[in-house]
């Protein structure tokens, strides 16, 4: 059997189900709680991947993925007890892989990361699928960056806000690009600080881009 989840533009995927004649039997059980687990889940799981990952195609298409996982680990499931953890960890892994993926291709082209990915990387690589960390991380962040000296806090905004390069930043500014790499490098050093119950300095080293 192969599981087909297509878009409805009424609403969120729906299930299709393709028989084949060279698969194994499927129990009639099975598809039926599988929908249910869907019905449940869906929503839930798609609000968890869209607030790390920011675009909404993305985010179905990782939720899309880890339901078919759960199909195919649908045997191993004790549907009373750990299967909302189980699916969502598998949620949060695949969203995880993706800005880390992102990030290494990104990197290989020689361009800046993005500041928000980098935050959500470290979020999803130390939170649990509660969000109790992930909730924390951003207000330690936000209170961080309304806490810096102005002229580095507007540097800092200019290039995670509007996405702006430091060239950019520095034309702007009419102040040279070492300059705009001394404010950002201070911001991300304080973020560094703040955050270091939740990372250490290697990890912050690779995903925040101090070495640089």
């Amino acid at each position: 059997m192969i599981l087909i989840l297509s878009y409805n533009t009424s609403g969120p995927y729906v299930l299709n189900y393709n028989w084949m004649d060279n698969t194994k039997s499927v129990e009639t059980s099975d598809i039926v709680q599988f929908e249910k687990l869907y019905k449940k889940y869906y929503k839930k799981a798609l609000n968890y991947a869209f607030q790390y990952i920011r675009d909404i195609e993305t985010s179905k298409g990782i939720v899309q993925e880890s339901f078919i996982n759960l199909w195919e680990k649908r045997r191993c499931l004790d549907h009373d007890n750990n299967t909302e953890y189980y699916f969502l960890t598998i949620v949060r892994n695949k969203a995880l892989n993706y800005l880390r993926d992102k990030a290494r291709k990104t990197k290989r082209i020689g361009e800046a990361i993005n500041i928000d990915d980098n935050i959500n990387i470290i979020a999803l690589s130390y939170t649990t699928t509660d969000n109790t960390s992930y909730l924390e991380i951003q207000h330690i962040t936000r209170d961080t960056i309304e806490k810096l000296p102005p002229k580095i806090k507007d540097t800092f905004l200019l290039s995670r806000d509007k996405k702006l390069t430091n060239k950019e930043i520095a034309e702007r500014e009419n102040i040279s690009i070492k300059t705009i790499e001394y404010r950002i490098s201070k911001a991300l050093i304080m973020l560094k600080l703040n955050l270091s119950d939740y990372l250490n300095a290697i990890f912050v080293i690779l995903f925040l881009g101090l070495d640089q």
